[in-house]
This record gives C-alpha cells, structure tokens and sequence, in this order.
C-alpha cells in the first residue's frame, strides 16, 4: 500500500506561496518549513530578497569602460610581466590568447559619483596579468596585493 490508500496517509495541507500567492498541497511533516509552491518562487524570492546591491556579499556591478588609458596601460602590465601569468607563470604562447590584467585595487574604488579616476586605477602598480583560469581565482579572493614591486613607472 502506498499514497492515499496507505494507513497512515494524512493528506496534505493547503498553504499559500509567499511569492506568487498560489495555493499549494504541502505534506504535513514538512508544512512548517516549506513556503513556495515550486523551486523556481523559492528563487525568484531569494533574488528579490537578496540580488544585486541587497546581498550582503555585493562588491559593486562590473564596469566595462576601464578610461582612455586602458588599452596602452594593459598592454604595458603584460610586457612588464613578460607576458606571464603573474600566479601560475603560464605564459601567452602556451595558452595561445592573450592575459587578463586584473586591478588589484578594484575600478570601482576608483568610482566617486559618475566620476572615475582612471589615470590612478590604472596605474601599473595597480595592474597584475592574469590568465584566465588565475584571474576568477583572485576574483573570488578580492583584493589581493602581490609584489608589484618591479612594476616600471606609468
């Protein structure tokens, strides 16, 4: 015997989805702790609740526009870094692309209202070359300070 026909079959219990208002059956050993009727109202809640700016784990949105000085002040970190991952020294030939040059100090530190200070967030200094696979790691670590002290003078 099993479902409905078992003996010891309680039903189950009508409550109402805090997210979309839906009513749903619940079973009773776990009415008190369930609060959406699907996986996909349990998310949309939490992001709602939680996405973006509310998480407490937020650093910031990503800003694409690095300044006018971006591209020569990239290509002077890879050449000061003898185009080497600065973490684990694979190099641009072997991975065949080129390196990412992660900001040590994050751009948007650098941000105060609309106004970025781009000469000082990328200084070289600032900049370390990354390959990709490193560079999420330091994501993840943010902000890292390594020994930049060979870097040459902007």
């Amino acid at each position: 015997m099993s479902g409905e026909d078992h003996y010891n079959y309680k039903g189950k219990i009508e409550k109402v989805c805090e997210n979309c208002g839906e009513v749903y059956g619940a079973y009773p050993y776990r009415a008190d702790r369930r609060m959406f009727c699907s996986p996909s109202c349990r998310h949309e809640s939490f992001y709602m609740l939680l996405g973006g700016e509310k998480n407490p784990h937020w650093k910031g949105g990503y800003e694409s526009y690095y300044g006018p000085n971006w591209e020569a002040q990239r290509k002077k970190a890879r050449r000061r870094d003898n185009f080497q991952c600065e973490s684990c020294g694979v190099s641009e030939d072997e991975m065949d692309r080129e390196l990412d040059v992660h900001h040590i100090a994050p751009f948007r530190t650098f941000v105060v209202g609309d106004e970025a200070d781009y000469e000082e967030a990328n200084r070289l200094k600032n900049l370390v070359s990354l390959c990709s696979s490193c560079h999420q790691q330091w994501e993840q670590m943010s902000p890292l300070r390594p020994d930049t002290g060979n870097a040459a003078a902007d």
